[in-house]
């Protein structure tokens, strides 16, 4: 089940670490996702968020941490790099063809990292990455479309059981999850033993998450771009 989170959550750690991701590409399509604040200047969404196998890359992208029902505390950043796995959906039968469903073992690369040339990320605070590989009680956040409020994004919660697929690299939503899109790229979390949120997974379909340790050493040579900073 969704929770729309009110001010007095989204306002506060760890959810000021969530994102709201829209993106433009060549032919002028917008697509609006989700993502997570994983360092102080790096966004860690979903690869279809960044890059589409008909338009190729996106031509600009912009993040809103912490945004939620119309307010954006933290500004409006436009994105300076981005880095992603290319990929195309064969589809949800594994057959070639867009029909929009990822196929499972595209899932597993469905990651990619925003970098920003500002350390916004000392504002909101950020996750750690675990690149874990286990069944269990998650969080996911995101700005799910079918809880947008008169075509505005609200930052929304579930929490449930997410099924490890060792096979695939990706994490099952099971009971509890009501994913939709919009969810795109937000992170599947848990908090820690030491107080600290760590990301497993990123929301890739309404049915998986990639698993973060499939693609975790690349992940973390993406981050290594403190040269954007001005």
């Amino acid at each position: 089940m969704t929770y729309v989170l009110g001010q007095d959550y989204s306002n506060s750690y760890p959810y000021t670490a969530t994102v709201f991701v829209q993106s433009t590409f060549a032919d002028g399509s917008v697509a609006s996702g989700s993502g997570v604040m994983v360092g102080p200047n790096d966004v860690l969404t979903a690869a279809h968020m960044l890059w589409d196998a008909d338009t190729g890359a996106a031509t600009s992208v912009t993040v809103f941490p912490g945004y939620n029902d119309g307010n954006i505390p933290f500004g409006a950043i436009a994105g300076a790099q981005w880095s992603y796995y290319q990929w195309d959906f064969l589809g949800a039968d594994g057959q070639p063809g867009h029909d929009d469903m990822a196929f499972p073992s595209e899932s597993q690369w469905d990651v990619g990292v925003i970098g920003l040339s500002t350390n916004v990320g000392y504002q909101t605070g950020w996750m750690g990455i675990d690149p874990g590989g286990y069944s269990d009680y998650y969080f996911e956040t995101g700005y799910p479309a079918d809880e947008w409020i008169n075509g505005v994004p609200q930052l929304s919660l579930d929490y449930g059981y997410a099924a490890y697929d060792p096979n695939y690299w990706t994490y099952d939503y099971q009971d509890g999850f009501s994913i939709s899109p919009g969810n795109s790229g937000g992170p599947l979390w848990y908090m820690g033993a030491d107080g600290f949120p760590y990301v497993i997974g990123i929301c890739s379909t309404g049915v998986s998450a990639a698993d973060v340790g499939f693609t975790f050493d690349t992940i973390q040579a993406w981050m290594n771009n403190d040269y954007l900073l001005v």
